[in-house]
């Protein structure tokens, strides 16, 4: 399956490179126990940052619907109260994407690794965070720790 989103993944980058379309994505910081929760996903990019839950948002989709289905289909967590932390546009993958950042806590450390989406996720305590970490999480990181 990892096979087929990596040959989508590239097929959407060259329609991206030739047509520079305006896209809307949706990322979350999860928070428990101290420990913020990242992912490195299954296909994209080959620099394997730690990134965050999330992807693009459906037509007609509001934000917070689809960063809870977002988190949901990537980790099998239910979220319930997030809060919106700040927005940022990105061209890196020769589209305009702006990108919506919120920012949720729960109770529990567990989640279901959905590996069609996700090579690996894992819990940081908040003071050892990798180095090798994405733009949105230094993004998010920026907002809440002023």
């Amino acid at each position: 399956m990892r096979f087929f989103y990596n040959i989508a993944s590239g097929l959407r980058r060259s329609y991206w490179f030739l047509f520079r379309p305006k896209t809307t994505g949706v990322k979350c910081l999860i928070e428990c126990d101290d420990k913020y929760l990242f992912v490195i996903h299954s296909y994209g990019s080959r620099i394997y940052n730690w990134n965050l839950p999330g992807g693009g948002v459906k037509k007609n989709e509001n934000l917070e619907s689809a960063i809870k289905r977002e988190v949901k289909e990537e980790l099998g967590i239910t979220l319930h109260k997030i809060i919106k932390i700040k927005e940022y546009t990105s061209n890196v993958e020769h589209k305009v994407d702006t990108v919506h950042c919120y920012y949720a806590k729960i109770e529990k450390l567990d989640f279901l690794l959905n590996t069609n989406e996700l090579s690996k996720a894992e819990w940081f305590p908040k003071k050892m965070l990798p180095e090798n970490i994405s733009r949105s999480i230094k993004e998010i990181l920026s907002v809440i720790s002023n």
